[in-house]
This record gives structure tokens, sequence and C-alpha cells, in this order.
């Protein structure tokens, strides 16, 4: 091969968390690893709008997450330049009834779009052998990179935690705004009995009332963006499922809480507690404030398909994870408790099976409650089984290297 080095475009879909994870980061962590390749990166809305193949045509290969223009003509342009182009996808197209934005999606035909990226794409990558298997119904040329984490890169994973308030166990979720039907799975953890309620502390982490919300009219097909109304948001609700609707909170705590404020709870030694969003660069650090993560997911083809980026999460910041024995979960878990009984001393995680919702996540909280040891046994055997798994420089060898093949096999046809 020549001294040339390949050059890459690198089409993010925002600035947001996945447009980091999954484009910005690893891109430039590869160019640390790489003298090989010459990475562009940019928010695929910064493309210029005149003279795209002029623009395109300076590059080798492109990279975009998703889709790019409902029409396909950018992919078209970058084909016809004869550019590689690798599509990347980390959700499921169909976002199904249960998610927020699903009219909308319906509406915008943002399905139709994407599959259609997906179908004219070289190459795809995505985040699970799960999801790669349904993903080649649509394209057979599709490798897993998983989400990763590099401690140095990304030094807000930290496995160091804040003192706990008044000795209490910290559990709870950390999570966007479209896993309401997720949390109403646990429905039960907020009420138990006192003996219970006093040695844990429920957390809710990433709350965030700003933004908009879109307003969809399913007669006229009429959208509006409005801004958003606190007291409606779905963390209120999130709040209201952690706190029993405030009943194990203190009357000044609640009287807090229904303020709808910026900013971490200040209420710091009660039974629950919740903490503002972070910037992306530092979101991490609310792992400091949880000992173990609760990730339930609602049985549908959206959730089935999603990244096991709290498996990973939960690895670098030492925290025990508790989630659904559904999709990505069951891909790394093995849960301490037994099939007919009995434990396993050498499990990562608990794993809840979707017809034991109603009891099991109230039961599996009081266990923990009163056998505490039990956490940092489970976290140490995370640790143990994915780090390597996870980790950003073992999937950017691999990014790397599939991105060379591509282009040396473009080159020879």
């Amino acid at each position: 091969m020549s001294d040339k080095k390949i050059k890459v475009l690198v089409l993010s879909s925002d600035n947001q968390g996945v447009g980091w994870f999954r484009s910005i980061w690893p891109h430039q962590y590869a160019q640390e690893m790489s003298d090989e390749f010459d990475f562009d990166i940019m928010q695929a809305k910064d493309l210029p709008k005149d003279n795209v193949a002029d623009f395109l045509s300076q590059y080798d290969m492109l990279v975009f997450h998703k889709q790019l223009d409902p029409a396909g003509r950018i992919i078209d342009t970058a084909k016809y330049l004869n550019l590689v182009v690798v599509c990347d996808i980390d959700d499921y197209w169909n976002l199904g009834l249960d998610h927020p934005l699903h009219y909308s999606s319906v509406a915008n035909k943002w399905p139709e779009a994407i599959t259609a990226h997906l179908r004219k794409a070289d190459h795809v990558t995505t985040t699970s052998e799960l999801f790669a298997d349904r993903i080649r119904q649509l394209n057979k040329n599709v490798t897993v990179l998983e989400n990763g984490i590099d401690k140095e890169f990304m030094p807000q994973f930290s496995e160091n935690k804040n003192p706990r308030p008044n000795g209490r166990l910290r559990i709870g979720v950390l999570c966007g705004s479209a896993h309401l039907k997720d949390i109403e799975l646990m429905k039960g953890i907020s009420s138990l009995p006192a003996s219970v309620m006093d040695k844990i502390q429920l957390v809710e982490c990433g709350k965030d009332f700003r933004g908009h919300q879109t307003i969809f009219n399913k007669q006229t097909g009429e959208q509006k963006v409005v801004p958003l109304e606190r007291s409606k948001s779905v963390w209120v609700r999130y709040t209201e499922l952690l706190t029993n609707n405030y009943k194990t909170v203190s009357q000044d705590h609640a009287s807090y809480l229904k303020m709808y404020l910026d900013g971490d709870d200040p209420f710091e030694n009660e039974a629950f507690r919740a903490f503002h969003t972070r910037p992306i660069n530092e979101y991490a650090r609310n792992y400091e404030n949880l000992d173990v993560l609760l990730a339930p997911l609602k049985e549908n083809d959206f959730n089935r398909y999603k990244s096991a980026l709290k498996v990973a999460e939960c690895a670098y910041s030492g925290t025990m994870i508790m989630c659904t024995n559904f999709g990505p979960y069951t891909l790394d878990l093995r849960s301490y408790f037994k099939f007919g009984g009995g434990v396993d001393e050498d499990a990562n995680s608990i794993l809840i099976d979707s017809s034991k919702n109603h009891k099991a996540w109230a039961k599996y909280v009081t266990f923990l409650a009163e056998n505490q040891e039990v956490v940092p046994l489970l976290a140490a055997n995370l640790k143990r089984d994915v780090y390597e798994k996870y980790a950003l420089k073992n999937i950017t060898q691999r990014r790397l290297e599939l991105y060379k093949k591509l282009y040396q096999e473009h080159q020879n046809k």
C-alpha cells in the first residue's frame, strides 16, 4: 500500500449522547491510534448545501449515522464518486408505540429513510449481534462495533463513589426521557416497608426540565413544537414513581421537588434523591452517586435491539447492575439467582424475567438492602467479565482493521 492516507469523512447525527458515542469519540480515538487515516468529523447538518459533490470528492470513505437526507441524495452522490460508504446505526428504526417519538417518526417517514440508507451502504456497523442479525435482512455486510469506554480518554468514568448518605445503599436509574414505560415496570420499589427504605436511597439521575416537546395531531397530521411545561415533564412522572407519589420523602423535600428546579437535589439524607443532567463529557459522574443501577426494559422490538452501553458503563464505574433478562442484557450477564433456587457467586448481575416484574424488582431491592455485601461482589465480577470487551482501544483496533479492509477491497474492484 502507498503512503497515501485514507481520508474519511465522519458525519455525526448530533452532538448529544449518540453522536459522541457512535461518531465523535470513536473516530477521535481512532485518529490517535492510527497514522494511516485522516478523519474529518462534523455534524451532518453542517455539510455544505452547495457543491456537495465537490466537498465529498476529497474523501475516500464516508461514515455516517443512520441517515443523511430523506431522499438519499447525499449517499447517492458519495457512491457515484466511488467513496466507500459506511452506515452506523445503534437503534431500531421502528420506534414502536411505547416510544414518545413514535408518531413523529411515522409522520416524517424515518423508518423508510433509514432502511433505504442501510440498503445502499457498502457496509453497516452496529452495536450488538442481536441487532446485526436484524440488519442483515436489509444488508448482509454488517460488523458489530460496540460502544466502548476508555478511562484516560473519557476521565468522567471513575470507580470512585461519593460517601453514602447515612450509610444508605444507593439504587437507581440513569437514563433519558424515553424510558417511562420501562421505569413503570418497577412499580412497588418505592412502597417497601420502612425497615427497607431506611437502608436505601432511590436515586434518579439525568433529570432535565429543559427543551421542547412535539405535539402531533393524529387526525390532521399537523405537528408543532412548543416549550416543555415543567410540571408535565416525564421527569416528574419518574420522581412520582420513585417516591411513591412523594410519600417516602419529607414535606419539605416534596415541596422542593414540586418546584421543578434545575440542579441537584439538596436533600441528601432521605430515601430519595435526584441528580440533574450533566454535559456529555461529565454525565458518567452520576455513577459516583449510584451503587446499583436499575435497568428495566419493556419487551418490544425497539428495546430488543438496543446496545449494552449500560453494561459497559457499570463495568467501568464499579457499579452493580440489576436489569431485565431481555435483549442486550442477555449477551454478557449471568444472574446471581439461579433458576430453580440457589445463588451463583460467580455471576455478574441480577436479571429479572419480565413475567416477574410485578414482584421481583421490589423483592431484589429488599434483598440487596439486607445483603449489601453482594453489591461489590457482583460489580467486581462484571468488571472481570466485560472490561476488555468494551475497551475502546480494542474496539477501535477492530474499527481500523475494518475500514482498511473495506478501502482495499474497494480499490481492487
